[in-house]
């Protein structure tokens, strides 16, 4: 009965007529020739051999026929083969490109589907994705505010615009965004956190705590959520709430790099280096490339006494982040103020510290200070003295009275002609 035509079905959006309705309209043929058969055939054997050959026949074009239903690529293929202005076919075999990694191909789909039908809000999203994937950020929010435009409570729209402003730098049209998509669906986790993400980036952090808040009030165990919540926690000074969403990320995901990182933070400012040791040998361990794990391992090696490993962690950082100037000067000072001599480099200290404060602008007083004691490694003593001078101004200027006196006593070696030497190094 649906399909008769009384009921406004689904399919009668965009046709009336349908190859696979056509079982209806045949009930009354098929009647009068089977009525026919039996009239005129008079041999029983005969219309058996006859009604077996046509079984066959059907059996043979049916398996011909159920051929285009292998999966969705081959369907919509055939359809386009039949209709090339089936835009809906289009569409969807456009999806099916994207879920097989042959975005090209299927970028060529939705712009023809959008030639034949430009209202669709769908193909817009589609298409936006697509691009926001390729890297042209300017044609994916042209696609997402066309999409959010044709359909004003469309939350997957709403959502994507505010990631391809993530990704353009731009927090203040990310968040419109995310709360549009929140707003159009309350329900809906991925934007909660994102809008928390971008919040975060703003400095808001009261705000982005609530939005990773309600991300898990409606997904209780969503791991990035936990991650995030516990960073901004730690941020504030909430270690006990911020452990424990970061041990909660772990339950729920035991392989998160960035979990286990998490972690490892909040055991180093609990100064429990040991689980913070083994938090951070997992991150590394799950993602190799996880540039600040590799950071911050070189640091609780060194502060252990295991510099050699230290080193070649913080090797491994500058490796994955060369110009991250953090992991620079960390590198520069243990190769150019440890007591093992067959440690040291002076010439890989002076690289590093060189490359921290051109980063930097040369305006940062710990790189500089680091500088200082690379050229006093390196034997040169006139620069070690410049250096270490401007490092001293830097903090003054920037209120570190602590940094700038433990500057003034190596300034004091390098005028001596000595090279300062951190003998609270472990070996």
């Amino acid at each position: 009965m649906p399909a008769l035509g009384f009921i406004n079905t689904y399919p009668m959006q965009y046709s009336f007529v349908a190859d696979h309705f056509q079982y209806l309209a045949a009930a009354s043929l098929m009647s009068l020739f089977a009525a026919g058969w039996i009239r005129f055939v008079g041999s029983r054997t005969w219309a058996i051999v006859a009604a077996g050959v046509l079984l066959l026949l059907f059996a043979v074009l049916t398996w011909w026929q159920s051929g285009m239903y292998r999966d969705g690529e081959t369907l919509w293929r055939h359809t386009l083969e039949r209709n090339p202005s089936a835009w809906m076919a289009h569409v969807n075999l456009g999806k099916e490109l994207s879920a097989r990694g042959a975005g090209e191909e299927a970028i060529e789909h939705y712009r023809e589907a959008l030639r034949l039908w430009p209202a669709d809000a769908g193909a817009h999203n589609n298409l936006g994705i697509e691009l926001m994937n390729r890297g042209d950020l300017d044609g994916a929010v042209q696609h997402f505010e066309k999409a959010s435009t044709l359909w004003s409570n469309y939350p997957e729209a709403f959502y994507h615009l505010g990631v391809a402003h993530q990704r353009r730098g731009d927090w203040g049209a990310a968040e419109r965004a995310f709360r549009s998509a929140v707003l159009s669906r309350p329900a809906y986790p991925a934007a909660h956190n994102a809008l928390g993400i971008t919040l975060g980036q703003q400095e808001r952090l009261d705000e982005a705590a609530d939005a990773f808040r309600e991300t898990l009030k409606y997904a209780p165990d969503y791991p990035d959520a936990h991650i995030n919540l516990c960073r901004v926690l730690r941020m504030k000074g909430r270690l006990a709430e911020a452990e424990e969403h970061g041990m909660q990320a772990l339950r729920v995901d035991p392989d998160s790099a960035e979990a286990h990182y998490q972690v490892a933070l909040l055991r180093m400012e609990g100064k429990r280096m040991e689980d913070a040791r083994s938090h951070l040998e997992s991150a590394v361990r799950l993602n190799p490339a996880f540039a600040f794990a590799h950071y911050q391992l070189a640091l609780v090696l060194y502060q252990a006494g295991d510099a050699r490993g230290a080193v070649r962690a913080a090797r491994k950082a500058r490796e994955l982040a060369p110009e991250n100037p953090a992991v620079l000067n960390a590198l520069a000072w243990m190769l150019a103020t440890h007591p093992d001599e067959d440690l040291r480099s002076s010439d890989e200290a002076l690289d590093a510290a060189r490359e921290a404060c051109r980063l930097t602008e040369f305006k940062h007083p710990i790189y500089l200070d680091t500088l200082a004691a690379a050229y006093a490694r390196a034997g040169d003593f006139a620069r070690a003295i410049g250096t270490a001078e401007r490092a001293i101004e830097a903090a003054t200027v920037a209120g570190w009275t602590a940094q700038a006196d433990e500057v003034r006593h190596r300034l004091s070696l390098y005028k001596a002609g000595k090279p300062f030497v951190d003998e609270s190094a472990g070996r």
